[in-house]
């Protein structure tokens, strides 16, 4: 498979099995508003050459904010600014799902001004304990959720992706980690799917035959969460509810996991590059959902076997295309090195950059000769 030729997730056709994978920014107004600096970081994204832009995780009500500087769609007013987002992209020919999100019990009382809440009681990271939704407010987030997706799609997104990794709201719903409940919102595994199964439906009813893909974890990485088998599970379940992508990922913004979804590692080892391909390769056996599979992916070479051995349909980025947007275009010129490698060597200084309210941004761009950096 040329990871050059054109491809579709559902009806949206793409110039390539490229996509960033969302990134938080931690550029937007302090009510969510979309800025001119992020306007500008998705222009020079899309001129980049990735085919698909994942957006940051929009946190779909205010109580559901899980990041500082973070895009919001809780409200019809901000439509105007994610409009400019989409026309950014589509200026330079990428296409742009909106990630939608809610921190649920990792919405942190100082972003949010209200004590978090989430799918069962819960001590929290940030000290205090989640309260648990009663079961009209876990169908009033599945209103919310299809409200914001409607949103998207009057803005000009391409298409939707669920966040239904890392810890937040869905994917608390998901992992028997977070999800105690004994109602019909918890317990077996197809009651832990309600909450997602039906956010789909409502979703599509409002946003017709636009894509939607999901955010899923391969391994919550955490003791008493879902692994690798009950994630299979979740995916068997999900072959006939109409999604047309899943993007497979891991780890949780939990401190009590082994792992976030991002990690520190050698890239210049070949054999660390795709953290989820032993999980991938279990997925094709027993799904006919197209695959996007991302996590630690730094060469063209390993994407190109992903992508020919039909592990996985795409193959997206975070970090690489932070180091250096115009990574595709420079792998499709190949006027690069032998070993068509990513700059990025996966220190996270750019999250650390974003959380210090300066936006996300490679902290060694410029620095690397001085510092003695490979590639």
């Amino acid at each position: 498979m040329n990871i050059f030729s054109k491809c579709k997730i559902g009806d949206v056709e793409l110039s390539n099995h490229l996509a960033r994978s969302a990134t938080w920014e931690g550029m937007a107004a302090e009510n969510g508003e979309v800025t001119d600096k992020l306007v500008s970081y998705y222009g020079t994204l899309a001129k980049g050459g990735v085919g698909l832009i994942i957006s940051s995780h929009m946190y779909i009500e205010k109580t559901g904010r899980a990041s500082p500087w973070q895009i919001g769609i809780y409200d019809d007013s901000l439509v105007p600014g994610l409009a400019r987002l989409a026309e950014t992209a589509h200026s330079s020919k990428a296409k742009i799902f909106a990630q939608l999100s809610h921190g649920g019990c990792h919405a942190p009382l100082e972003l949010t001004g209200m004590p978090p809440f989430g799918v069962s009681a819960i001590n929290t990271p940030y000290g205090g304990q989640a309260l648990a939704m009663s079961s009209t407010a876990v169908k009033n987030r599945i209103i919310l959720f299809a409200n914001a997706a409607a949103r998207a799609i009057e803005a000009g997104f391409d298409g939707i992706q669920l966040h239904c990794a890392h810890g937040f709201l869905i994917s608390q719903f998901l992992s028997p980690y977070y999800n105690k409940r004994n109602d019909e919102w918890g317990g077996t595994v197809e009651n832990r799917m309600r909450f997602l199964l039906e956010t789909i439906l409502a979703v599509r009813l409002r946003i017709g035959n636009h894509p939607i893909t999901l955010k899923l974890n391969a391994s919550d990485f955490i003791e008493g969460g879902n692994e690798p088998e009950q994630m299979l599970e979740i995916v068997k379940l999900l072959e006939n509810s109409g999604i047309d992508a899943i993007e497979l990922s891991g780890g949780t913004v939990n401190p009590d996991g082994k792992y976030t979804s991002t990690r520190t590692f050698d890239p210049a080892s070949p054999e660390n590059e795709g953290y989820y391909i032993e999980e991938a390769q279990r997925y094709k056996q027993i799904s006919q959902i197209p695959l996007i599979l991302v996590g630690g992916f730094r060469s063209l070479e390993r994407i190109s076997q992903i992508l020919n051995d039909e592990i996985a349909d795409f193959v997206s980025m975070g970090r690489p295309l932070v180091r250096e947007p115009k990574l595709p275009k420079r792998w499709k010129s190949r006027k690069t090195d032998n070993k068509h490698r990513s700059e990025c060597i996966s220190c996270n200084g750019c999250g650390a950059a974003a959380m210090s309210g300066k936006g996300l941004k490679c902290v060694l761009k410029g620095k690397r000769k001085r510092l003695g950096v490979s590639a």
